[in-house]
């Protein structure tokens, strides 16, 4: 539709692809208004309205029918000018303008008996527009004037004689350029035209939906008017039940009629679900949008339609399908995307070859009186051979191809497609482009060849002298390609006649040169030397030929070169020789000669290029092979293709190297080193020869930043830089510029290297030397390095830490012993004087009696990082305190800057403590570091390590240090402690504790269960010790009132249930409910 819009003189196909229509409005007035100026003034807001400007009443157009009969084979679903005349001559709104000046001195009474009003209200009446008086002005403003009355009286006498046509009554200031009336007037116009066109479809909702064509018609009517008042959910609705109305009405052979009338309403659909979101591949409209293309690609000639039409039309419809979703589908592959924009040039080019089949005529039509009639009427079943029609579809095509040349990564369909479309409109430069970025791609078989060479040929016979001017290389390589490529015998033949001819007829380019990648040869040639490598001074070099060619191919005037390499470079050494015999040979054998080289230095020698003449039929060309330096690769590329021949191997060696006995170097280094994270190590390496090494010496040293780096070497005046080694996955440096090395006189060289990492490592060391035989050296020492950590910890782990504190006087007068927190600053608190650490034992034998109060035994175990941790368990869920005393190992000390602690998967950080930071810690001294934590699971359990971040010695760089945590072993409680109680309670009642123990062991434990006094909030009814035994996997039970004494949310006292443990009770199974709660309410 877009595409025969362009054809037609009338505007009819154009105003059915509007997807934005605007509301139609008429202003009538005597004096030039500046209602489309001033709308524009409002952020554009005109772009809503189509503004038409009459003289008079006498010259608004009048409602006609549409011209012409419709056909006898039409089913008339769409007119081609409905949509024409509702945006040029069905008003929504009518502006009719008063003089204001005017107005104010007549009498309202004769405005009122004017015969104009009848004459807008018969107009208006026909086309059921809104009416709006407008008083226009060329005044700025009413000010001065007592007009409030005059326009309460006129707009009374109005509503006395247009009755309810009458809509709004405005003044237009400055001829509607006064900012304040041009915004008076926009709302009151939308909201006018926007009531016509909601009346227009309740008119067609008030219709009898019956499944039938006029269906279809009305709703694609509903749709339209949706669009117009920018209610796109509405639009899509419509416009889909148009559709899907459609295609169930639709005969299975159904006409083109249906089919293009079918592509305008999903093309809307389409339009107005993307300005509503998005549309994706998963998306519904996407899949009837598809669905349509294949609808459209089924269509057969029905009765009454011609072929040739059908035949035209339908490619343009589908190609403008597929580029709708190439180009608005959202979050589109690339590939997806292209292969739509594939299928669009496809049926493009079947119009096109439709359209060049046909004799051109000048004739100009205009489009038929229903949409998509073409195919059946006489007079518009010629537009497919018009020349505006070839004209616009070669324009279109032009404008795909190069959107098509600006994708950066093009499929290779795309790239042949745009090919064959540029060859058939004869585009050299954009053909030549599009088979060169094919050639890029690869092509990999030879019927892929065979096409796109094809192409090439297709275009030097259309345009012969401007492309040979262009590439007469490419054109030849093409011919040369086919002609001798491995194709059937009556291929190579029909192709080698076109190849003379196009010789006699054009001076093409007779030099080819190979390997050329997509390019098949006259011959290939396979070289090998007889010995891979030797001291011999001659060498006999074998040149192997082979051709695709059915027919006898004969080369002659043969020319080989050699060429030598060092250091993988060429120099300036070369050779040429000639061979006097000439080689015959087809599809069916091969021939091999040979040429002996007098090579007598040494270095590494190959077959640089191989020239010779073929000659076939009238064909004679110039071919030569070239291996250069770079493409000894690319000569192998034609091995692959020739597999079939048995050509080994070890028969396409161009090369021989020619060397004499390599000097001997022996390198020295240690095997191991030592050192200390973050300190510098140094590594001695002695290098000793039996021959002077004056230049070309380097060393390849490993860098890897995060565990170590190469800083220094105490060598003159070498260099260093960094090479990338992709294939190792590592950056190395490179360190050149060395000093000679002398024979009889070893090298010593001190490399030194940052330790960035504690642990072992292999620091391989690399010597690269050139013999004086040209002969590269490599030697690699491995050198094992043992990096330590810099601080040696030692652990202590606790379950709590008691202290002995000085005499206080108590209620029974003696010393209370109390359990305190870990101390944050450990060192300087540890040595005070006023607190001493007891061992456990000699805490227990010195005052027993003392553990009956206390909540816990004490017990800790101290271990170093040598040792493993002793046995000391905890239970899941108990605190765990670790006390690690680090011992600096680094010579130069060292500063701790910051430090934080990395714990495994269910053990939970509780405080990490170490003093103020920064601190100094030099050799030899220690600080400690204290860890709270808790593990919340049972097992052998990895605590987690603590990283610290720290600066060795005097140095402004900062490291990360890692020292692990020990491991703990946890067990489950031995009993457990379950409370019942109620969540709100009375005041002055009481309240009912139920404890609940449970042993979970297969053994009789004896056990405690002591209840806190809080005698501020509650009062014990009973004891507050209870001291019984409970048997094996047995559950005890009991209960205890508590009475509470104040109100509100009150915190139940604690409960502490203890196991024996020896003679006393003291270790802590549980103590539950510490922060357990209760609600109490005044009664």
């Amino acid at each position: 539709m877009n595409f025969l819009s362009q054809i037609y003189t009338d505007s009819c196909y154009k105003s059915y692809l509007d997807n934005e229509p605007p509301f139609l409005v008429a202003v009538v007035s005597g004096k030039r208004l500046c209602i489309s100026e001033g709308l524009s003034r409002m952020s554009n807001q005109s772009s809503l309205f189509h503004i038409k400007y009459f003289p008079d009443l006498r010259s608004l157009p009048t409602k006609q029918k549409a011209a012409g009969a419709p056909l006898p084979n039409a089913l008339g679903v769409l007119k081609s000018d409905w949509c024409t005349r509702h945006l040029h001559s069905r008003f929504s709104c009518v502006i009719f303008s008063l003089d204001w000046e005017t107005v104010s001195d007549v009498a309202m009474d004769e405005i009122g008996n004017s015969s104009m009003w009848d004459q807008l209200l018969a107009w208006t009446r026909t086309l059921r527009s809104k009416i709006i008086v407008a008083l226009a002005t060329e005044k700025c403003s009413n000010e001065g004037e007592d007009v409030k009355e005059k326009l309460e009286t006129l707009q009374r006498v109005l509503k006395q004689r247009l009755g309810d046509d009458f809509n709004e009554l405005i003044i237009l200031f400055k001829l509607g350029m006064e900012r304040e009336s041009a915004e008076h007037l926009y709302h009151m116009l939308k909201k006018t035209s926007t009531a016509y066109h909601m009346e227009e479809l309740a008119r067609i909702r008030n219709k009898p939906p019956e499944p039938n064509y006029r269906a279809v018609r009305l709703g694609f009517k509903a749709g339209w008017h949706s669009l117009v008042v920018r209610d796109l959910g509405a639009a899509v609705k419509h416009f889909t039940n148009a559709y899907n109305c459609l295609r169930d009405v639709a005969p299975p052979q159904s006409p083109m009629e249906l089919r293009m009338c079918g592509t305008v309403i999903i093309m809307h659909l389409l339009n107005a679900a993307k300005a509503l979101s998005d549309v994706s591949f998963e998306d519904l409209y996407y899949g009837m949008c598809e669905d349509h293309i294949v609808w459209l690609g089924q269509v057969t000639p029905s009765t009454g339609e011609n072929f040739t039409m059908v035949q035209f039309l339908k490619p343009l419809l589908i190609a403008e399908c597929h580029y709708w979703l190439a180009k608005n589908t959202c979050h589109a592959v690339p590939v997806a995307s292209m292969g739509h924009l594939c299928a669009c040039m496809f049926a493009y080019e079947d119009a096109l070859k439709v359209n060049r089949s046909l004799e051109t005529s000048a004739q100009k039509t205009v489009a038929p009186v229903l949409i998509g009639v073409e195919c059946c009427s006489e007079a518009h079943v010629n537009i497919c051979s018009l020349s505006g029609t070839s004209d616009a579809l070669t324009k279109r095509v032009g404008e795909l191809l190069s959107e098509c040349a600006c994708l950066t990564v093009p499929t290779v369909e795309l790239l042949y497609t745009s090919a064959r479309l540029n060859v058939m409109l004869r585009r050299t430069d954009e053909a030549l482009y599009s088979l060169e970025m094919l050639w890029e791609h690869g092509v990999k078989s030879y019927e892929g060849a065979k096409v796109i060479h094809g192409l090439l040929m297709e275009l030097s016979k259309s345009v012969p002298d401007e492309l040979v001017e262009k590439c007469s290389r490419e054109v030849t390589l093409s011919y040369a390609s086919l002609s001798f490529g491995p194709g059937a015998e009556e291929i190579q033949r029909r192709f080698r006649d076109s190849f003379a001819k196009m010789i006699s007829t054009c001076s093409l380019d007779s030099f080819l040169s190979y390997p050329h990648k997509g390019y098949y040869a006259p011959f290939n040639i396979f070289c090998g030397f007889s010995e891979v490598h030797g001291d011999d001074s001659m060498h006999e070099l074998v040149m192997v030929f082979r051709t695709h060619s059915i027919d006898n191919v004969n080369v002659d005037s043969l020319c080989v070169n050699l060429s030598r390499m060092r250091d993988n470079k060429l120099d300036s050494w070369a050779t040429q020789t000639s061979v006097d015999r000439s080689v015959e040979l087809c599809s069916c054998n091969s021939s091999s000669v040979s040429a002996l080289f007098d090579l007598r230095e040494p270095g590494v020698y190959y077959c640089s290029r191989v020239q010779g003449r073929v000659k076939c039929g009238e064909i004679c060309l110039n071919v030569e092979w070239n291996f250069d330096d770079t493409s000894v690769e690319n000569y192998f590329l034609q091995h692959d293709q020739f597999k079939k021949w048995g050509v080994s191997y070890s028969q396409c060696t161009p090369w021989v190297c020619v060397a004499e006995p390599i000097c001997h170097i022996e390198v020295h280094a240690p095997d191991y080193i030592v050192g200390v994270e973050g300190e510098v190590v140094e590594v001695d390496v002695v290098i000793d020869t039996n021959s002077d090494l004056r230049d070309d010496t380097s060393f390849v040293l490993t860098h890897l930043p995060a565990v170590y780096e190469f800083v220094g070497c105490d060598a003159g005046n070498c260099s260093l830089k960094k090479r990338c080694d992709g294939g190792k996955g590592y950056v190395s440096l490179l360190l050149n510029n060395l000093p000679p090395i002398l024979c009889g006189s070893p090298s010593r060289l001190t490399m030194r290297y940052k330790c960035n990492r504690a642990g072992k490592y292999v620091i391989p060391v690399t010597f690269c030397a050139l013999s004086n035989t040209s002969a590269k050296v490599e030697i690699t020492k491995n050198v094992q390095a043992h990096i330590s950590c810099p601080f040696i910890p030692s652990y202590t782990l606790f379950k709590s830490i008691p202290w002995t504190m000085e005499a206080q006087n108590t209620n029974d007068g003696g010393t209370s012993l109390v359990t305190l927190e870990v101390p944050e600053v450990s060192s300087p608190f540890v040595r005070s004087g006023s607190y001493t650490l007891l061992r456990p034992q000699d805490y227990i034998n010195e005052d027993l009696s003392t553990l009956h109060g206390n909540r816990s035994v004490t017990l800790y175990g101290a271990f170093t990082n040598r040792e493993k941790c002793g046995d000391i368990n905890f239970s899941k869920g108990e605190t765990i305190v670790v006390v690690m005393t680090m011992e600096c190992r680094a010579v130069q000390g060292l500063t701790l800057s910051s430090f934080d602690a990395v714990v495994s998967d269910n053990v939970v950080l509780l405080s990490l403590a170490a003093g103020t930071l920064p601190f100094q810690v030099d050799y030899m001294e220690s600080f400690t570091v204290t860890a709270k934590l808790r593990v919340l699971r049972t097992g052998r359990v990895s605590l987690g390590f603590v990283r610290m971040l720290i600066s060795p010695g005097s140095s402004t760089q900062r490291i990360i240090s890692d020292v692990s945590l020990p491991e703990v072993e946890t067990d489950d409680h031995v009993l457990e402690l379950t409370l019942e109680c109620p969540s709100t309670v009375a005041s002055g009642s009481y309240v009912t504790l139920v404890c609940n123990v449970v042993n979970k062991t297969a053994i009789p434990q004896s056990c405690q269960l002591t209840l806190e006094r809080n005698g501020e909030f509650f009062l014990v009814g009973g004891i507050e010790q209870w001291n019984f035994p409970i048997g094996p996997l047995a559950v005890y039970s009991t209960r205890i009132v508590l009475k509470p004494l104040a109100v509100g949310v009150l915190q139940l006292p604690s409960l502490h249930l203890r196991h024996s443990s020896g003679v006393s009770f003291g270790t802590v199974s549980s103590f539950q409910f510490d922060s357990q709660k209760i609600c109490v309410l005044t009664p």
